[in-house]
């Protein structure tokens, strides 16, 4: 199966750095081996966010050119556990970097077979028949809200709780991806992209941006210039790859319902309660209090 595949990441309107980082492949590649996609939303300050999302790229890259054993699920998942204890080293080694982290979303496409691992609220997406669905699920407060109906969609989206997560690259050592197998058919395209895209962008334009026919270098440059109109209030990232490089954007596939697979959790266990790691947590404990509080206080004003 072939494919084709484009990615570019901006800086946006409103930030001064970009601290998205992301990897496309420069040539298909070799028969046999998967092709691999990856890219990282960094956090932790002006300089622990950029440093974060290069580190897990880099490790993701030079993690696979050594030929890891296993499938791919499983060594997508070890890559990821791997990228988020260099970044977690990196951040207590160097005092000013302490905090930082980083979302991930990473993609292996072999045959008709994508895998995809992800940590925060970067996400990756399949479009199939003109319909856009979600493949990874996001690590965020209001995302958890939306799964156990504390909120609706549309509410989570002007929530001013938005932008917290619940699980970052790096935050602790020992980081537990989600990891999804969905099977490929002819003329699908997957997306990857930081919540640059999908925060301001609704799902319907990025819709209609995949079901054009321009190559997927311009969609991508038109995914950005939506992301820029709507306000860029963030960094930018965006990668695109459509199974079978022969097909048009406008000779989608028609959809076959939801293929979509989540694995069983992480290939190792999760850390035990108070079992070191403890300098990690920290700041993401003390971020799920300050936003239960705030829901609290909304929820008083609200019925008061």
């Amino acid at each position: 199966m072939k494919i084709a595949f484009a990615g570019a990441s901006d800086v946006g309107r409103v930030r001064e750095e970009n601290q998205d980082s992301i990897f496309v492949p420069d040539d298909p590649p070799a028969e046999g081996n998967p092709a691999l996609f990856f890219l990282a939303d960094g956090m932790g300050g002006r300089k622990g966010g950029s440093i974060a999302s290069q580190t897990a790229i880099a490790v993701l890259r030079e993690y696979f050119a050594s030929g890891p054993d296993g499938d791919l699920p499983k060594a997508l998942n070890d890559g990821v556990q791997k990228a988020s204890m260099a970044i977690y080293q990196k951040s207590e080694e160097e005092t000013q970097l302490r905090g930082m982290g980083t979302t991930i979303v990473a993609l292996a496409v072999q045959d008709s077979l994508a895998v995809v691992a992800n940590v925060g609220d970067s996400r990756a997406y399949i479009f199939r028949g003109g319909r856009l669905r979600q493949i990874t699920e996001d690590h965020s407060l209001v995302a958890q809200q939306v799964r156990e109906g504390v909120l609706t969609p549309q509410e989570a989206k002007t929530s001013p709780m938005r932008n917290l997560i619940t699980k970052a690259a790096g935050a602790i050592p020992d980081v537990e991806p989600d990891v999804f197998r969905e099977h490929l058919e002819d003329g699908d395209i997957l997306l990857m992209c930081s919540d640059g895209l999908h925060g301001p962008v609704e799902d319907a334009q990025i819709a209609k941006v995949l079901s054009s026919r321009q190559p997927l270098a311009d969609q991508v440059q038109e995914l950005l210039k939506r992301a820029n109109k709507a306000g860029g209030p963030d960094n930018i990232s965006v990668i695109l790859v459509r199974v079978d490089n022969e097909a048009t954007t406008g000779e989608m596939a028609n959809a076959t319902g939801d293929l979509t697979e989540k694995l069983p959790g992480g290939q190792t266990s999760q850390q035990a309660p108070g079992a070191g790691g403890s300098a990690m947590t920290k700041p993401f404990i003390y971020l799920v209090l300050l936003a239960a509080a705030a829901l609290g206080l909304w929820w008083y004003f609200s019925n008061n």
